[in-house]
């Protein structure tokens, strides 16, 4: 990423949420706000990429278990679309805590919070019939 503009900057937002004092499971969405092109390099998959560098970085455990419960770094680029072209298309990076501090009560919330995350901007084809 040449541009210092559009780097990923988000490692000390995600260090602050770590720190917070929490009674609850701790889920941290954190959305990049980058341009398509540079989200491309930034989620790109399989790891190394951004993401994964940056977390390398950052203190995500204590006592030998992860300080987070889940973990979701979204892309939402539509300001960045053209008026005359689709808009651009989202990424989203969902990271499950395999050894977290606190458990959920119950842990299917975590599933759903990752399914809503993935269906935001989806316009569905029908609507259930109530």
């Amino acid at each position: 990423m040449a541009d210092e503009s559009t780097k990923l900057r988000v490692g000390k937002l995600l260090s602050s949420a770590l720190e917070k004092d929490h009674s609850h499971p701790l889920v941290i969405f954190i959305n990049v706000n980058l341009p398509p092109v540079v989200a491309k390099e930034v989620f790109k998959m399989p790891p190394p990429n951004e993401i994964s560098k940056m977390m390398e970085r950052i203190k995500l455990t204590r006592n030998g278990k992860d300080r987070f419960n889940l973990l979701m770094f979204t892309n939402h680029p539509q300001h960045y679309g053209r008026v005359d072209e689709p808009a651009p298309g989202k990424n989203v990076l969902t990271i499950f805590s395999p050894n977290p501090y606190l458990m959920p009560e119950h842990p299917e919330s975590l599933l759903a919070l990752d399914d809503a995350t993935m269906q935001h901007g989806n316009i569905p084809n029908k609507f259930p019939e109530d």
